[in-house]
């Protein structure tokens, strides 16, 4: 009777110190090994239960289908470049069109503005008095004469010269700018004559060819070789001196200076329309830039799939790469299966297992995490595994219904939340497989 209650105290003694398990499952990580490409399975060299070594043989995919994606891939590649190398061409065939003729096209509004700008200053110096003229010309040639002086001078002094006439020249033009703008506002309130405002716009038409000139003697003297600025510099004294000698000799032809200048406003205008063509025609690469941008996309998708079949054909051979256990072969031989498939599902021994085991809410307040464990798995019937709780779920896994007996008949009483409680378990080096069927109880005292 003695021994009979010893053991009954034990037994209250163990369910007050242990909490037990309602139900218990094994737990892994896991490996997924899927297909590489869409083919058909040739060869399967392992099953559900097989334990494998890293690097070994699981399956073999059909490697002629692998090799015609590969070839497949190449082809749509090569018909991409071919496609966005013409683009290029295209593109770069256009933009040398736009160039020439944008540049043709502000060379002819360039000339059709210097032609009507000489047009109307032949107009105007036909307008002033032979006088006047004749003391332009003898400017103009002694201008020449000293532009010929310097060019046959040395090179320091020619530009320093050159820097010189420029500063002139940019004043001059600028009081002539100044005193047109006076004549013309005298002109309209009456104060001058018509032929004053016309000498003052000759005036400023001389001196903007005499600023555009420095300007250009300039850049000849500072780019140009010496020899070449003297024989344009006399080129410049024979032409002043025959400007001279029509000006003193009053010879100038009159008859079509209006009919001129209208020439020349109908070419300024034809040029700016040309000119306006050009923006059209720069409007035509855009499309081109476009159709080059989705060619250079479509090159680099073909890239990208012909990688990817590249690394399917290497990857026909599926190998595990870890040593474990096949806990799922779903790969069947003669299946044609596409990209992604899973084949098989592996468990790696070198990596942890645990237990994920349920517990009533009415023990859960006495689980706390590093409380041990002791771990009954079915498959070891005869072993008893150590574990430790990690952690313990805040949210209950699922709900069963208590009862009580009543006259014969079962009435509900509540349901009882079951909690999901994770422990670490020492397998002792024993294969574990994930869905293993296990029984926990942890000590909490």
């Amino acid at each position: 009777m003695l021994a009979g209650l010893l053991v009954a105290l034990r037994a209250l003694w163990l369910s007050a110190a242990y909490v037990t398990s309602a139900a218990a499952t094994v737990e892994g990580e896991t490996v997924t090994l899927a297909s590489p490409a869409e083919a058909r399975i040739v060869r399967v060299f392992a099953e559900s239960g097989q334990q494998v070594r890293t690097g070994q043989l699981l399956a073999r995919l059909d490697r002629e289908m692998l090799e015609a994606v590969v070839r497949q891939a190449e082809a749509e590649l090569a018909t991409c470049k071919a496609a966005f190398d013409r683009t290029v061409a295209e593109l770069d065939v256009a933009r040398r069109q736009a160039v020439a003729e944008a540049r043709k096209a502000r060379a002819g509004m360039q000339s059709a503005q210097a032609s009507l700008t000489q047009a109307g200053t032949q107009s105007l110096y036909r307008s002033v008095s032979q006088p006047e003229r004749v003391r332009q010309a003898e400017a103009e040639l002694a201008q020449a004469r000293t532009e010929l002086e310097l060019a046959e001078k040395s090179r320091p002094e020619l530009v320093a010269q050159a820097r010189a006439d420029l500063a002139e020249a940019e004043a001059v033009a600028g009081k002539a700018r100044s005193d047109l703008s006076r004549y013309t506002t005298l002109n309209e309130r009456g104060f001058v004559a018509a032929s004053e405002l016309d000498a003052a716009r000759f005036s400023l038409d001389i001196a903007n060819a005499r600023l555009a000139a420095a300007q250009e003697r300039l850049k000849r003297v500072e780019s140009g070789s010496q020899a070449i600025l003297v024989e344009v510099a006399q080129q410049r004294v024979v032409s002043a001196q025959a400007t001279l000698a029509l000006a003193k000799a009053g010879q100038y032809d009159t008859a079509n200076s209006r009919q001129e200048i209208v020439l020349r406003q109908a070419e300024l205008q034809q040029a700016a329309a040309d000119l306006a063509r050009t923006a059209g025609v720069s409007a035509t690469i855009r499309p081109k830039q476009e159709e080059m941008a989705g060619a250079r996309a479509q090159v680099k998708r073909a890239e990208a799939a012909l990688a990817v079949a590249r690394r399917a054909l290497a990857e026909g051979d599926i190998r595990s790469p870890v040593s474990g256990v096949v806990v799922a072969a779903q790969a069947h031989q003669g299946e044609l299966v596409t990209r992604s498939a899973p084949l098989f599902v592996l468990l790696d021994h070198n990596r942890r297992c645990w237990v994920k085991a349920l517990f009533s809410e009415y023990h859960v307040s006495r689980i706390k995490p590093g409380q041990p464990a002791i771990i009954n798995i079915r498959a070891y019937a005869k072993r008893a595994f150590r574990g430790r709780v990690v952690t313990v779920g805040d949210v209950a896994a699922a709900r069963n219904p208590t009862t009580a007996s009543s006259g014969g008949r079962e009435r509900p009483t509540g349901s009882a939340a079951e909690i999901a409680v994770k422990l670490s378990l020492d397998h002792q080096g024993l294969r574990m497989v994930p869905g293993f069927s296990a029984r926990v109880r942890i000590r909490v005292r």
